[in-house]
C-alpha cells in the first residue's frame, strides 16, 4: 500500500555556488546573462507566455499574465534523470483563483511527471501518470513574496523544502521514470530565478523503512543500529545502546567532495560520549569525522589509525534535535550546527574518496533526514589571474587606496578610490579620487576630466570635476569637512549612488582620536557617472548608535539589493571596548532610513567587506584580523541564497597577499603583500570578472609607505 506523509521538520536549506566549470551541475541558471524578452537557451516554451524579464538589478524567467491554465516551460537536462536535487526561487506577481506554481521533475511529457509547489493555498507534492493526477502530500500555508524551494527525488521517496524547513515528504511514489524538468505557472504571473539542478548521492528519511531493521544500503560495522518509530509517522535511524565506537556505513557513496545534511538527537549518554558524521570513509582506520566529542564540536581525521584534531570548539550540547551541515571540498572542511558555523579546517590530508558513516560513542542517538549531494562550489581563490605590473595605480607623492569600479553604457570603466599625501595621516588628509580606463584592469587615468567624456553622451550639464566633488560637495558638509574616503559606486534604476566615509576634526588638533570616532557614512547621487553630483539631504545616512555594538564609528559601506527588493547596507563598525565587526542595515530605499540588528551579522573580526552576486548566489568577501579560520590579513568568503542569511563558504579562503606578476621583470615574480585591503569584486553579465584591492607590502601600517590599487582579472 502506498504511504503518504505530511510532516514538518527543521533542516538546513542549502543553495550552492559554483566554480568556473560546472562538472557536477546538471544545470544552473540565474538568467542574468540572458537577453531580455527571449526564451533562454535550453528552455522550451511549451504553453503560455514565457520570457526573460528585468526585475530590479536582476533578470528573471517570467510567465506573463494570469489567464493561462497550466502554462509551462521545459528544460532538456543533459541526461534523463530520476534522482536529483533542484533548488529554485519563485515569486507570484499576480494571480486569480486556483493559482499554482510548480517545479516538475522526471518530466517526460505534459502527462507524466512529479510536481513540487504551491497549489490553491497549500504546499503540495503530486504525480501525474498517463494524464491522471495523484496527490502525494499537502500542507496548507499562505505565502507572499519570494519563496526559496528545494525539490529532492530519489527512487520512490520525494521531498519538498521551503525556507530551511522540510515541508512535505512522500514515500511509495510510483512515477520513478527518468526524465527532464519543467516549471509551471497556473492562473498566475510568476517570476522564476536561481534554478540549480545537481547530483543527489543519497537521501534517507527512514520513513519508508521497516521498524526494527537496518535500512537498505547501510552496513552495520559495530554496535546495534535499527529503524525506530519516533512519533506518529516519523521513523529515525537509532543507535540504541551506549557502546564504544559503534558505527554504520553507507556503501553506495564513494566521493571526496560532497555536502552532508542531517539531524541528530541524543537520548541518553555516558561519560566521554561522542556523535559523529564521517566522510571519505575507507575503513575504520581512515576517514574524517565531524561532530560532538565529549564537550567539544570537533573536526578530526584518522589516517592509518592515527588521529589528528583539525579544529575544536568547546560548547555544552543542548537537549533536543540539532541540524547538521557538513561540507568537504579538497582540504577545506566546515561543520555547521543549527545554522551556525562551529568549526572549520583547511589542512586536511585525508583527501581520498570514501563513503559516509555514522558513529555513536557511549550514547544512544537518533539520526534522521540525511541527505548527501554533490554540486560545484566556488573556489574563488583559484580564479584570480596573474596581473601585469603596468596595471598598478600608483603615485610617488600620494598613498593610493581603494578600488570601486562601474562601467558606463559606452564601455568606459570609471574608478573611484581615495588617496592622501604620503607622510600625512589618512584620517585627516584623505580625498576621494576618480579615474577612467578603456579596460577593467587599467591602469586608470586619475582625476580624468572633460577630455574623457565621449562625444556621443548628451545631457551632461556639467563636466565631472574631481575638485568639485571632493571640495565643493563632500567637504561643504560640516560632518565630512575634513575627509572623504572609501567610496563605493553602484547603480539602482537610472541613478548612480556613491556611498562614502566622512569625518571632521578640530583644526588645531587634527591628530585627536575624535577624528576617527567622528566617521560617518554619507551619500551623493548623480544621473551619470560624469555627474553632476547631489548631496543627500539626510547625510550622514548612517551614524553610530549609543549603547549598541556599533557605538563608536560606522565606516566602509557596501550596498546591494536582494531579490525581494530590500536594500542592504553592509558596513564595518568599531564597537565599544574595541574590535572590528560587520553588520547589515536594511531599507526599502537605497538612501534609507536604515534598520539595524542589535548584534553584528558576522561573528568574525574583519573589515573592508564587499558583496557580489553570481549564478544566483550572493557572496561576501572581507579581510580578517584573526588567524582563527584563515591567516591574519587574508580574505574570507561567506555566501547566501537570499542575500540575508549568510554562512561560511565551502572554499572559504578567498584570497591572500601572494601576487605572481606576469611580467618578466627582476623582483616582480612571486611577491607577498601583507596588506590586501578594500576588496572589491566587479561583476558583468552575472559573472565576477575582476577583483580590486588597495595593496601595501609591509604588515605594519605607515602613512609614508608606498601603496597602490590593483584590479586583477578573474577566469
Amino acid at each position: 500500500m502506498k504511504k503518504i506523509y505530511c510532516v514538518i521538520k527543521i533542516v538546513l536549506l542549502v543553495c550552492f555556488s559554483m566554480s568556473s566549470v560546472f562538472a557536477l551541475d546538471y544545470m544552473r541558471e540565474d538568467f542574468d546573462g540572458e537577453a531580455e524578452s527571449t526564451v533562454p537557451l535550453g528552455w522550451v516554451n511549451e504553453s503560455g507566455s514565457w520570457q526573460v524579464t528585468a526585475l530590479n538589478e536582476n533578470l528573471v524567467y517570467k510567465q506573463i499574465g494570469t489567464s493561462n491554465s497550466g502554462a509551462h516551460s521545459s528544460y532538456n537536462l543533459p541526461t534523463d534523470l530520476s534522482n536529483l536535487v533542484v533548488d529554485f526561487a519563485f515569486n507570484i506577481n499576480d494571480s486569480i483563483s486556483n493559482a499554482a506554481v510548480w517545479m516538475s521533475l522526471r518530466w517526460i511529457d505534459n502527462n507524466n511527471y512529479i510536481q513540487f509547489g504551491h497549489y490553491q493555498g497549500a504546499w503540495t507534492i503530486r504525480q501525474r501518470k498517463n494524464g491522471t493526477f495523484t496527490t502525494l502530500a499537502t500542507f496548507s500555508e499562505p505565502i507572499s513574496g519570494w519563496q526559496y524551494v528545494r525539490a529532492i527525488a530519489q527512487d520512490d521517496v520525494v521531498a519538498l523544502y521551503v525556507d530551511q524547513k522540510i515541508k512535505l515528504l512522500a514515500t511509495g511514489v510510483t512515477h520513478t521514470t527518468a526524465g527532464d524538468m519543467a516549471i509551471y505557472s497556473h492562473y498566475a504571473e510568476t517570476d522564476f530565478d536561481n534554478i540549480h539542478a545537481y547530483e543527489l548521492l543519497q537521501a534517507d528519511y527512514f520513513d519508508d523503512e521497516t521498524v526494527s531493521t537496518s535500512p537498505s544500503g547501510w552496513t552495520v560495522e559495530s554496535g546495534k543500529w535499527e529503524v525506530l518509530n519516533d512519533i506518529g509517522t516519523n521513523n529515525v535511524y537509532w543507535k540504541n545502546s551506549q557502546e564504544s565506537g559503534a558505527h554504520t556505513v553507507y556503501a553506495a557513496i564513494d566521493k571526496a567532495n560532497l555536502t552532508i545534511e542531517g539531524k541528530f538527537q541524543v537520548s541518553n549518554k555516558a561519560n566521554k560520549h561522542a556523535i559523529w558524521y564521517a566522510a571519505r570513509w575507507l575503513d575504520n582506520n581512515n576517514y574524517i569525522q565531524f561532530g560532538y566529542n565529549n564537550g567539544d564540536w570537533t573536526i578530526r581525521e584518522r589516517v592509518n589509525g592515527s588521529w589528528t584534531v583539525l579544529d575544536t570548539k568547546p560548547e555544552t550540547l543542548a537537549d533536543g534535535w540539532h541540524s547538521i551541515k557538513i561540507t568537504a571540498f579538497d582540504k577545506y572542511l566546515v561543520l555547521r550546527v543549527d545554522g551556525e558555523t562551529k568549526v572549520t579546517a583547511r589542512t586536511a590530508t585525508h583527501l581520498i574518496s570514501g563513503k559516509v558513516a555514522l558513529y555513536a560513542h557511549n550514547a544512544d542517538v537518533y539520526f534522521d533526514d540525511l541527505t548527501v549531494y554533490q554540486a560545484d562550489e566556488m573556489n574563488f581563490k583559484s580564479r584570480i589571474q596573474a596581473p601585469s605590473v603596468s596595471q598598478k595605480n600608483v603615485d610617488d607623492i600620494y598613498k593610493t587606496w581603494g578600488f570601486s569600479v562601474k562601467k558606463d553604457d559606452n564601455g568606459t570603466f570609471h574608478y573611484f578610490g581615495n588617496r592622501w599625501t604620503r607622510g600625512y595621516h589618512w584620517y585627516y588628509d584623505n580625498k576621494i579620487i576618480y579615474g577612467t580606463s578603456s579596460t577593467l584592469e587599467g591602469p586608470y587615468i586619475i582625476n580624468a576630466g572633460e577630455e574623457n567624456i565621449p562625444n556621443e553622451i548628451s545631457g551632461v550639464s556639467k563636466v565631472y570635476d574631481p575638485a568639485e566633488l571632493e571640495d565643493g560637495i563632500l567637504r561643504m558638509q560640516s560632518w565630512s569637512a575634513n575627509e572623504g574616503a572609501n567610496p563605493y559606486i553602484t547603480k539602482f534604476g537610472d541613478t548612480y549612488y556613491l556611498y562614502y566615509v566622512g569625518t571632521f576634526h578640530d583644526q588645531n588638533n587634527p591628530n585627536s582620536g575624535n577624528t576617527l570616532d567622528n566617521q560617518r557614512i554619507g551619500l551623493v547621487t548623480a544621473p551619470s557617472l560624469y555627474g553632476p553630483w547631489t548631496v543627500h539631504p539626510n547625510n550622514p545616512i548612517l551614524e553610530p548608535r549609543e549603547n549598541n555594538w556599533d557605538t563608536t564609528r560606522v565606516v566602509n559601506p557596501v550596498v546591494y539589493r536582494s531579490l525581494d527588493g530590500t536594500f542592504h547596507l553592509l558596513y564595518k563598525a568599531v564597537y565599544s571596548g574595541g574590535g572590528l565587526k560587520m553588520g547589515i542595515a536594511t531599507s526599502s530605499n537605497p538612501d534609507g532610513p536604515w534598520t539595524r540588528e542589535n548584534a553584528p551579522n558576522f561573528p568574525i573580526t574583519a573589515e573592508d567587506p564587499t558583496v557580489f552576486k553570481e549564478k544566483g548566489k550572493y557572496y561576501m568577501l572581507a579581510k580578517v584580523f584573526s588567524s582563527e579560520i584563515i591567516p591574519n590579513h587574508d580574505g574570507i568568503m561567506y555566501e547566501s541564497f537570499d542575500g540575508k542569511n549568510w554562512e561560511i563558504s565551502p572554499y572559504f579562503y578567498a584570497y591572500n597577499g601572494n601576487i605572481n606578476w606576469s611580467d618578466d621583470v627582476p623582483d616582480q615574480g612571486d611577491v607577498n603583500y601583507c596588506k590586501m585591503e578594500r576588496v572589491f569584486v566587479y561583476v558583468e553579465g552575472g559573472v565576477a570578472k575582476g577583483i580590486g584591492h588597495a595593496i601595501q607590502k609591509t604588515c605594519n601600517y605607515s602613512d609614508s609607505t608606498l601603496s597602490f590599487s590593483l584590479m586583477r582579472k578573474l577566469n
